[in-house]
């Protein structure tokens, strides 16, 4: 499985530096990150999506709130609140049954990637936390998000949501 998610992980980096121009692609997949302190509440956290797919879920869901864009490079400051406002419904974090919170801090973009930077308030102790990644299942049934989460500068986990297994457990170690 480790091999399997390494793999990935480096094809979706490959990605990075090309060009995939504005037709549909077979792959749908999306990153999220998370680094938890060592001492500390607050997560840092980091979702990688394809622009065009980010572009068409904010679209769908929030039509009302998009903004069209004079230059596309533009786009992600002018519907700001809408990537916001789409990533409170298909993104949530929870302890103990209380929804915790999150708040963009940054937001870039790199050929057809946007980088989506958050930080995330945890309790001061928790033992596991619930992650709900459904983000763009509702427009791409084979979309796949894979979740790489680490505490400190300890070794890294995986796992992997879709639209029928939208939730996983990170247990603190």
């Amino acid at each position: 499985m480790i091999i399997f998610l390494a793999s990935l992980l480096t094809f979706v980096s490959c990605a990075v530096g090309s060009t995939r121009g504005s037709a549909a692609h077979a792959l749908y997949i999306g990153m999220v990150e998370l680094h938890f302190p060592e001492a500390g509440n607050v997560a840092n956290l980091r979702v990688k999506v394809f622009r065009d797919d980010l572009q068409s879920a904010v679209r769908a869901a929030l039509p009302a709130r998009y903004r069209p864009a004079p230059k596309e490079k533009e786009w992600i400051t002018h519907n700001r609140e809408a990537v916001i406002g789409y990533f409170r419904q298909k993104l949530e974090f929870s302890s103990q049954r209380t929804i915790l919170k999150y708040k963009m801090v940054a937001s870039s973009r790199e050929n057809d990637l946007y980088f989506l930077d958050f930080t995330l308030q945890c309790p001061q102790k928790w033992q596991t936390l619930q992650l709900r990644a459904d983000f763009f299942t509702e427009l791409f049934p084979t979309q796949s998000n894979i979740i790489r989460w680490e505490k400190g500068k300890g070794e890294a986990s995986f796992a992997r949501t879709s639209r029928n297994a939208p939730v996983i457990q990170i247990i603190n170690r």
